[in-house]
């Protein structure tokens, strides 16, 4: 069987960067979503209401991309635990089935 290894601290540190980037990309996705309803409350012109649709638009992606960051370094802690208690099972890891 072949040996397998794992460098905790560095997979730990990729997982809190990760964690990381999904606050922060919540943090935007939120002031974007902001934006957007006070762009909406403005929306005389059609112009306004088309941008709100496109920040709104960008908001929901931010928010995507920051649930996938969130996912993979959940995924990452859970591997470090695993690895550490000799769970060898790795299915379902990095599967991108976010409920």
């Amino acid at each position: 069987m072949t040996e397998v290894s794992m460098d905790y601290g560095n997979v730990k540190t990729q997982a809190d960067v990760l964690h990381t980037g999904s606050e922060t990309l919540n943090t935007v996705a939120k002031a974007l979503k902001a934006t957007a309803e006070s762009l909406y409350a403005i929306a005389f012109f059609p112009a306004i209401y088309q941008m709100a649709r496109y920040v709104e638009g960008i908001s929901k992606a931010t928010q995507n991309l920051a649930n996938v960051m969130e996912h993979l370094s959940n995924a990452l802690k859970q591997a470090i635990k695993d690895h550490q208690n000799g769970d060898v099972d790795i299915k379902g890891y990095f599967s991108m089935s976010m409920g």
